[in-house]
């Protein structure tokens, strides 16, 4: 979910990887996932555009996210 989000508002892959500290491969490979996933490109060329479905799913992401790293933390306790 967090990698959508950063993919979504770097309009990029390799941005949001090096912001994430990650390969950009591994965040290919999950945005591979959540297209079929949500069974839509998400990102169309040129440009990086977003789809109409990845601009709705970007309105609830970062809740999602919110919520993940919530329960994430009272896993720890």
């Amino acid at each position: 979910m967090l990698v959508f989000v950063v993919v979504y508002h770097e309009r990029g892959v390799s941005k949001a990887a090096k912001k994430l500290g990650l390969g950009q491969p591994a965040v290919s490979n999950t945005l591979a996932k959540l297209r079929v996933r949500f069974s839509d490109p998400l990102f169309l060329r040129p440009g990086f555009r977003p789809t109409p479905k990845a601009s709705q799913i970007a309105v609830v992401m970062p809740m999602l996210v919110q919520v993940q790293m919530a329960f994430g933390a009272i896993e720890k306790l």
